[in-house]
């Protein structure tokens, strides 16, 4: 032992020196020595089973855990040097430039992304907050390591796993009785339902909560609700029930905020865990989004919010777009009007005459902003709902399904895409559910369940498979038939892409890893691993010919890959 480090609730922290392999380490040992009750042993034990399932390098690791001669309970952690996350945004400039929100906002993400991976292996955190994140000076190579402006982000490690929660059923029924009623946590970043004792109701959309304070904090140099100086009921009263400040309110930059910013931190700190986002993969995609002027998923994106992204990612189309306005705002005086009269039969006639329209508009963009107009509805009948999807090919709200659609936390189906055959048309929604239709309309929907959430879909050249890219790791290939799927594991982030080759034998998949990999179709044999990206790679595609791999990345590069695997790429 070397020095005492801290202490907290459970243990008492101090650095030490291993001697095999030789290393300064982190010794947390329970606090009662060896007279400790059974409770506290109990959670100690659960802190360090926790961070056994955990490898990631925004995450402190756990060496080896074990009881002394004299019989302390203790566990050897990785010993994180750095600053807590709240006094390393204490040096920052206090008002919050363009630049320095982007910063911010990428460094979040890099939170958000390291507790979905808890959350992937079962493990809910329950007490996150600034003081229990690391920053360290060294940049890292995984993950979202800078923003858009090319800004490099610190590295991190979030700690102080010692109240996180297992959420396989293998935890003790026993343990959990005992936790009714009783709040754990740290009070300023509780969600209303960990503030009301109740584990029941306890899962990852309580530390999407705590995020969402943390964001707040963030970006406005004080928490939503100010309750350390209120008595413990009258805290838990403001949690439960009061609204936070305005965001756009308590905003310290030059400019006036995003509403989108707001709309973020918002959903994020809802009441209702069925209205915060699904999960923190979801909170930093649209960040993300946000960062890159794309429509954010956490508001319902209305035509004219649509044009307004579009025209901020390319300014050089807005005089084209100024006809594609112009068209929308007639479409949209007329059929308002007639939503408010119609009855379900007019409705239906009235989504007819839209796709009619759609179907003789040759630019996209019009397309997937007059397939908004469907908002309205209801429900469309079966063979609408497939000529929707085949004509349109653009992401269809799920209020259009009526009662056929899952009751999800957001309103919109994520990706589409439309077989070569012209015969079947997929569509992904945000719980990661993904349903086949017949674009004639005909016959039940095939459903196929397994990913979290989807970032791509596409079909194999010959119509007969579909493979898709999750927020899980995962890429799956789906037989149509309606056989199983083969699963590709391999990538250590969320997969952004994923296509067959164009003799449909290989698959390519591009990662949040910053690599891209080539598989074989079947999974027979491991993937060829095509690294040298700097950050996460977004987009990957075969060539013509099956021979060579194209990616692009958030590092500014292409890369030109031989698909055999040998051979240097190209970097453009």
């Amino acid at each position: 032992m070397l020095s005492k480090l801290g202490e907290g609730g459970m243990g008492v922290v101090y650095e030490a020196e291993q001697q095999h392999p030789r290393r300064r380490v982190a010794i947390k040992v329970v606090r009662g020595g060896q007279f400790v009750d059974e409770q506290r042993v109990r959670m100690f034990q659960r802190e360090a089973d926790t961070l056994a399932r955990l490898k990631h390098p925004n995450i402190g690791g756990i060496y080896e855990s074990g009881r002394t001669e004299d019989g302390q309970h203790f566990f050897a952690m990785e010993l994180v040097q750095g600053e807590t996350l709240q006094e390393y945004i204490a040096k920052r400039p206090e008002v919050l430039d363009e630049e320095e929100l982007r910063f911010r906002l990428g460094l979040f993400r890099k939170i958000a992304d390291a507790v979905h991976y808890a959350h992937q292996r079962g493990v809910i955190h329950r007490d996150l907050k600034p003081s229990n994140i690391i920053v360290t000076p060294e940049t890292s190579a995984s993950g979202v390591t800078s923003v858009p402006s090319g800004a490099r982000l610190p590295s991190l490690k979030i700690l102080d796993f010692g109240l996180a929660r297992i959420t396989e059923g293998d935890v003790a029924a026993a343990t959990m009785t005992t936790e009714v009623g009783v709040i754990k946590g740290t009070l300023a970043y509780m969600s209303p339902e960990q503030a009301r004792g109740d584990p029941d109701e306890i899962d990852v959309r309580t530390d999407v909560y705590a995020l969402g304070v943390m964001l707040y904090e963030l970006l406005a140099g004080k928490r939503p609700y100010d309750v350390l100086r209120k008595s413990l009921a009258e805290a838990v009263r403001v949690i439960c029930e009061e609204n936070p400040k305005s965001l756009t309110q308590a905003w310290r930059g030059p400019r006036k905020l995003d509403p989108d910013v707001e709309t973020i931190a918002a959903t994020a700190l809802e009441k209702e865990a069925d209205r915060r986002y699904a999960s923190a993969a979801a909170l930093s995609e649209d960040i993300g989004r946000y960062l890159t002027s794309q429509p954010i998923l956490a508001r319902p994106p209305s035509a004219a919010y649509q044009l307004k992204k579009l025209i901020s990612r390319n300014k050089a189309v807005s005089a084209a777009l100024a006809a594609v306005v112009v068209v929308l705002a007639v479409a949209t005086v007329v059929s308002s009007g007639l939503f408010v009269k119609a009855s379900r039969e007019a409705s239906h006639a009235q989504a007819n005459a839209i796709l009619a329209s759609a179907s003789d508009v040759d630019d996209p963009v019009v397309k997937a902003l007059l397939v908004r107009e469907l908002d309205g509805f209801s429900r469309l009948t079966d063979k609408q709902l497939g000529r929707a999807l085949g004509v349109l090919g653009a992401p269809l709200p799920i209020a259009i399904f009526g009662e056929r659609g899952p009751p999800l936390p957001d309103p919109v189906l994520s990706q589409t895409a439309l077989s070569p055959d012209d015969a079947r048309v997929a569509a992904a929604a945000a719980d990661g559910t993904i349903r086949v239709w017949r674009t004639d309309g005909s016959g039940e929907p095939l459903v196929l369940t397994g990913h979290t959430a989807v970032n791509d879909i596409a079909f194999s050249p010959d119509s007969t498979r579909l493979v898709t890219a999750g927020f899980d790791q995962t890429v799956r290939v789906w037989p149509l038939d309606g056989g199983e799927p083969v699963v590709l594991r391999g990538h250590e982030q969320w997969v952004n892409r994923a296509v067959f080759s164009p003799d449909g034998l290989r698959i390519v998949s591009a990662g949040d890893d910053g690599t891209a990999r080539i598989w074989p179709a079947d999974g027979a044999a491991e993937p060829i691993v095509l690294r040298g990206h700097d950050d996460s790679v977004f987009d990957a595609k075969f060539s013509p010919d099956s021979a060579r791999v194209v990616t692009a990345s958030r590092d500014g590069t292409a890369r030109v890959w031989p698909a055999a695997g040998s051979g240097r790429p190209v970097v453009l």
